[in-house]
């Protein structure tokens, strides 16, 4: 999408998850490693806050830098920027690409229209469900979880196959 060069930002969520934290470093560490030619700004924070998130999209967006794409580790920054791009009133050609994170009913709208260039599903139902089955597992037989970890594979959505996995939803 960006030709392997351009001017990459992290939009940041909570500093204080852990989770989004590796996401950050994941990111940073394979676009400086394999993307010579990618230069990474510093990250803009917003803590998952909403007013916070749409301010710091603001900056990103209306900045004197150009920006070419924005990495957002939570669906708050997802959505501040969608928010942002709003208020701003820009049009799709105006915005760099912006890869998404989690989905919900905003983050499809904007995959739709062309806002977000793709997101990071992670499946939160199979999430909950494989924990909630492996603790009636453990309380009522004593089976303990095979794995002290379990991993479930992430999807990327993109314009074309997001209503696989929101359908009926309205934003």
């Amino acid at each position: 999408m960006a030709g392997g060069k351009g001017t990459f930002v992290v939009f940041e969520g909570a500093a204080d998850v852990d989770a989004l934290n590796a996401r950050t470093a994941g990111f940073s560490e394979v676009i400086r490693s394999d993307y010579p030619n990618i230069r990474l700004l510093p990250p803009v924070s917003h803590n998952d806050e909403d007013m916070p998130g749409i301010r710091g999209a603001i900056r990103i967006l209306s900045g004197a830098e150009k920006v070419d794409g924005i990495f957002c580790n939570s669906a708050g920054g997802t959505v501040a920027l969608y928010r942002a791009i709003q208020y701003l009133d820009l049009k799709r050609e105006q915005i760099p690409i912006i890869l998404g994170y989690d989905l919900n009913a905003e983050i499809v709208k904007m995959l739709e229209e062309g806002y977000c260039s793709m997101a990071i599903y992670q499946n939160p139902y199979q999430q909950a469900y494989n924990v909630l089955n492996y603790m009636f597992d453990y309380i009522t037989e004593d089976v303990i979880p095979p794995k002290a970890q379990n991993y479930i594979p992430c999807d990327l959505v993109f314009k074309y196959n997001a209503h696989m996995f929101f359908t009926g939803i309205e934003a």
